[in-house]
């Protein structure tokens, strides 16, 4: 048997080799084999019936930050930025007539809605798609006008806090 394990496990290389001599690997394989005859003899591989099992899992909390109070207080922490071109879309779906501003326009109005209104203006643009929008196939409907009106209403006051 040391014949097979030494030709199995032993590298070519001798220098390699993890035991000296074939009496000392022989030697470790014996001591194995007596310590696994000791743990089989003892109760550690097996669990007692009062020790109950793990029935279910509840994950731990998340971190305040991921809670809708901490994600607002986030929201508002940074200044949010959209796209000349979701503006424009929401200048379509909310405002009825010909008259809307190009992207060029779009960069110089967008700068007089506060952070709050543009993150609404995203939202109220993501519901319909590019081409509902700009298609035109869609008459123009006053829904998305009192969605916004409606976000005027109930926001509040913005607050700008400037240190010069």
């Amino acid at each position: 048997m040391t014949f097979l394990r030494t030709r199995l496990w032993t590298p070519r290389d001798s220098s390699l080799a993890r035991y000296a001599t074939p009496e000392e690997e022989e030697e470790y394989w014996n001591r194995t084999i007596e310590a696994r005859r000791r743990l089989y003899a003892s109760n550690a591989n097996s669990t007692a019936a009062n020790i109950p099992l793990v029935q279910f899992y509840v994950p731990k909390l998340l971190p305040p930050y991921r809670g809708s109070a901490g994600r607002r207080a986030l929201d508002n922490a940074e200044e949010y930025m959209i796209s000349a071109k979701t503006f424009c879309k929401w200048h379509h779906m909310v405002f009825c007539g010909p008259l809307h501003p190009t992207l060029k326009k779009a960069d110089k109005l967008m700068r007089n809605y506060s952070s709050r209104d543009r993150r609404e203006m995203r939202r109220i643009a993501r519901m319909l798609t590019d081409e509902e929008v700009f298609a035109r196939k869609n008459p123009w409907t006053p829904v998305y006008r009192d969605i916004w009106r409606r976000w005027l209403e109930t926001k509040g006051p913005d607050i700008v806090i400037s240190f010069e």
